[in-house]
């Protein structure tokens, strides 16, 4: 694993541009239905306590209609460079995770989130307001998405080859 400092990852490209994905809009987006054991796309989900407990009472109002930016990392740092680099484009929400996750239910690569153990990562506000990072991974064993939300304070290491979700 290479791991870089603040100073070098100003001077690389961290995040590479794959495409750009268009999501919709949702008038009021209530996570603790989306992502139940009963959610409207059928999706197997396998979530991590911390998501719950951060999101499961989140409701978001009036979610606008826009693109996504999907980038690779590549190199592996924390999470705090990546959101330095992605600016005032760093924050999303859950609605537009889960419109992706609804196009991939059963995992299948055929659309825009990986499926090869890399995590897919979005930045994304919880109900006290703080920033966490929200990863999905699909677990072929599981056969389903295990969500979960880490801190941006006390950060893991994101993985080159990892994929970033940002405002397009």
């Amino acid at each position: 694993m290479s791991v870089i400092t603040s100073r070098q990852a100003a001077k690389i490209e961290l995040l590479k541009p794959v495409t750009v994905v268009s999501v919709g809009d949702a008038k009021r987006f209530v996570v603790s239905e989306a992502f139940g054991p009963d959610n409207p796309a059928g999706i197997k989900f396998w979530l991590k306590d911390n998501f719950k407990k951060l999101f499961f009472g989140l409701v978001e109002e009036n979610v606008p209609a826009t693109e996504l930016m999907i980038s690779i990392l590549t190199k592996s740092l924390f999470d705090p460079s990546i959101i330095a680099k992605l600016g005032n484009r760093a924050e999303t929400k859950l609605a537009y995770l889960y419109e992706l996750l609804s196009k991939q239910p059963r995992g299948k690569s055929d659309h825009h989130l990986l499926t090869n153990g890399c995590a897919n990562i979005f930045y994304i506000r919880a109900m006290n307001s703080d920033f966490w990072s929200v990863h999905a991974n699909w677990d072929d064993f599981f056969r389903g998405w295990v969500v979960f939300a880490d801190s941006v304070v006390y950060p893991l290491w994101r993985r080159d080859g990892d994929q970033v979700f940002s405002l397009g």
